[in-house]
């Protein structure tokens, strides 16, 4: 039997967002005037029909972000923090009745870094483990520009509510971790997350005893675990086309900064040989060298757009030890240099 055609990775702007979720940030910011919201969806090639209730559609994010940036061009700092209330589990369709009937929330959460993508195109999630404490930390999947900030801060606080909701157990003893000082809203941001809001340098993440890992789902089903996580699957390789293992080498390469052990010691890691690996892959239609590349480009353009790093600092955290091989790659991801991107 034949593999999977060759494909690229689709670009973040053409990525496919839940339509539910411009429903809901056109219901929370303008649910009175319905003739200003069909023009602002049909400002960005929105059809209007494609949010109406009872939809399951999807729009493409970069068309979804650029609602958003012209919604927010007239509201203050912590406007999307009034969305936080209305993203609990059943909001997240598949994905969230598939967290909220998992066994136990080691399950929920291994769910939902297979599957996020899904109904978060914007985001890459890597979760980790040390000193007693599970990290759930959020990297931006690609340019997010001035959403970068709103949409990191309401991702964290998601997250944190569904981990919630999962163990029922309500916020306490749950931190979210944000990128820079505290804004302006920072009162705002800790009555969202209903739990310790904390800022530190430029990691967002989610914090939690690594014991709650083993607690039961409040809501343990498992027929409609099984129904939510086949729905899940089907709509991860319908709609996102990805496949198990090409997901599961980007969440080491995330763990890892983007800095690639090399493919023998992937699939050393997964025991199997290279050649298995390749062939994996290849029936996918991708290749570790394309899984990398991705993850270096998103990594790459976040780092340029929102830090003051020098370029050949980046190249170094990415793995390059040479800037001069980093700036032929980031002009085949972008077709223009480094500096050139930065100044855009």
């Amino acid at each position: 039997m034949g593999g999977r055609s060759h494909r690229e990775p689709v670009p973040l702007g053409e990525r496919p967002l839940p339509a539910a979720y411009v429903r809901l940030v056109l219901e929370t910011l303008s649910p009175q005037d319905e003739e200003r919201r069909r023009k602002q969806l049909r400002a960005v090639g929105i059809r209007d029909d494609a949010v109406m209730p009872g939809q399951t559609t999807t729009v493409p994010f970069g068309r979804a972000a650029r609602l958003m940036e012209s919604i927010s061009a007239d509201l203050p700092p912590g406007w999307h923090l009034a969305l936080a209330a209305r993203l609990d589990a059943a909001a997240h369709g598949p994905l969230g009745y598939a967290l909220l009937s998992s066994e136990t929330l080691g399950d929920a959460l291994a769910a939902l870094l297979e599957y996020a993508e899904i109904r978060f195109p914007f985001l890459w999630l890597v979760q980790s483990a040390a000193r007693g404490h599970c990290s759930i930390e959020c990297l931006p999947s690609g340019d997010l520009g001035s959403l970068r900030q709103p949409l990191m801060e309401l991702s964290a606080i998601s997250i944190a509510r569904l981990i919630a909701q999962v163990v029922g157990r309500g916020n306490d003893g749950l931190s979210v971790v944000l990128a820079g000082k505290p804004p302006a809203y920072s009162r705002q941001l800790r009555e969202a997350a209903g739990a310790e809001v904390r800022h530190s340098g430029d990691t967002v993440a989610v914090l939690f005893p690594a014991a709650w890992l083993g607690l039961p789902g409040l809501y343990a089903d498992e027929g409609m675990n099984r129904l939510s996580l086949g729905r899940c699957r089907d709509l991860r390789d319908r709609i996102c086309r990805r496949s198990e293992i090409e997901i599961d080498l980007r969440q080491e390469l995330l763990a890892r900064r983007g800095r690639a052990p090399g493919l023998e010691a992937l699939a050393k890691s997964r025991h199997m040989s290279s050649r298995t690996l390749i062939r994996r892959l290849k029936r996918q239609g991708t290749s570790y060298r394309r899984i990398v590349a991705e993850v270096h480009a998103g990594l790459a353009a976040d780092l340029l757009r929102n830090t003051s790093l020098p370029v050949a600092e980046i190249a170094a955290r990415l793995g390059f030890a040479d800037p001069a091989n980093f700036g032929r790659a980031f002009r085949e991801w972008f077709g223009a240099s480094p500096g050139r991107y930065r100044d855009l």
